[in-house]
């Protein structure tokens, strides 16, 4: 938006800014009571949330994961009790390599589902796709994000900074990943520090993003109409 804005061909045209826009009546803060049950995690753990398509592909990087929380137990054996939630299609990945307790979910095929794993953990690792980190923001998620670097314009880059800035995120680029430097994040972003930080990540949440789209149209189109007549 800010390069259009400083275009010279779109200058006195009417810029605005609008996320993607996501079902709102399903990504959004939920009581923690209900999901415990329907998912049987376990209440009072500090919960980390990692899925792909397929945990499988080296560029998710669940190698990054299994080292870092390697050394997470290894170094630190007095951190807080931590449970693992693994989704995603799994042909190979033994899931006992992780050091804590694993819920491994297989396939998520629902935005209800996936929206109840982002609002029951406490920690997300994944990229910065835009429809992920709206999806984040409603919700009220923290997470470590790693943008994909092959992403065209570094677009996830942008879109991680957005929650970076607000302190709602960390943002790790994949060249400066490295296993002791994310076991040491893990440590410090106890779940106090976590729920400060899915604080500020609704803060961000824009749900009328949908409404917005809607009636820029209509003005647009009650603009045209005047015009004519």
């Amino acid at each position: 938006a800010n390069e259009a804005r400083a275009s010279s061909l779109l200058k006195g045209y009417r810029i605005e800014t609008i996320p993607n826009a996501i079902d709102t009546g399903i990504f959004l803060p939920r009581p923690a009571a209900p999901l415990q049950q329907k998912w049987q995690i376990t209440e009072g753990k500090k919960i980390i949330l990692f899925g792909a398509a397929n945990i499988m592909d080296r560029r998710k990087g669940i190698v990054y994961l299994v080292e870092a929380l390697d050394h997470l137990k290894n170094d630190y054996p007095d951190t807080e009790e931590i449970e693992i939630i693994i989704f995603g299609k799994n042909k190979a990945f033994d899931v006992g390599l992780l050091p804590y307790k694993v819920h491994e979910l297989g396939t998520i095929n629902t935005q209800q589902d996936m929206a109840e794993l982002y609002a029951w953990a406490d920690l997300v690792i994944c990229r910065a796709g835009a429809l992920t980190v709206a999806e984040l923001a409603n919700v009220g998620a923290a997470s470590i994000l790693v943008p994909f670097p092959f992403a065209v314009d570094d677009h996830q880059t942008t879109n991680a900074t957005y929650l970076q800035q607000a302190g709602s995120a960390l943002l790790i680029q994949q060249r400066d990943l490295e296993v002791t430097q994310l076991a040491n994040t893990l440590q410090e972003l106890d779940r106090s520090i976590c729920l400060v930080m899915a604080q500020k990540a609704r803060a961000l949440a824009r749900p009328q993003a949908t409404q917005q789209v809607a009636e820029i149209c209509q003005q647009l189109a009650t603009a045209k109409v005047n015009r004519k007549t």
